[in-house]
């Protein structure tokens, strides 16, 4: 087994990333990041990441820096799109405190996501329309029993740039509008 371990020192984690199809060609199973916050201690932590033979995320523990496990989640794909079942894992006791389920269109969009409490009782959901060229259209979000939470809608220019994103109240009313205007 190899491990690697990245040392951050108030670095953006983005910067360090890697892509799935490194750790897939460099058969990589497990990930350490040690994380180190010069002004807050308590903000110290070591992250393991752990991937399957197809470079994916499969696991996720994040440990403080007295080695207290902090967070703990478990990932499954379901098919081969990339639908994938998140588990999240109460601390300590180990049982699951929520499972969210996404699904992902063949151009690996996110066309659905569910998320249940550990009961297996959905807190939330969400719908992704996309049009013919790919371009998202609108997104329903919806609470307990399938109410409306608010819907976001976007529209496009002409060469495809977006002119407004706004999210509606179940009843139609603003609760976020950008617009934007191009100067070609």
């Amino acid at each position: 087994m190899k491990n690697i371990f990245v040392i951050f020192f108030l670095l953006p984690i983005v910067a360090f990333s890697q892509g799935s199809e490194q750790i897939r060609n460099r058969k990589i199973k497990e990930i350490v990041t040690i994380e180190f916050h010069k002004e807050n201690e308590d903000e110290n932590r070591k992250i393991h990441d752990f991937y399957d033979k197809k470079g994916r995320l499969i696991e996720r523990k994040v440990f403080r820096s007295n080695g207290e496990l902090r967070f703990h989640k478990k990932i499954q794909y379901l098919d081969r799109n990339g639908s994938n079942e998140e588990i999240i894992l109460d601390l300590p006791s180990g049982n699951v405190k929520s499972i969210t389920i996404r699904h992902f269109n063949k151009w690996e969009d996110e066309v659905k996501m569910e998320k249940r409490d550990g009961q297996g009782r959905v807190d939330q959901s969400k719908i992704w329309e996309y049009d013919k060229k790919g371009r998202l259209m609108k997104l329903v979000t919806y609470g307990q029993n399938g109410v409306v939470i608010s819907t976001r809608s976007l529209v496009y220019d002409k060469k495809g740039m977006i002119l407004s994103d706004s999210t509606v109240d179940p009843q139609g009313k603003i609760i976020e509008q950008t617009t934007l205007q191009y100067t070609y």
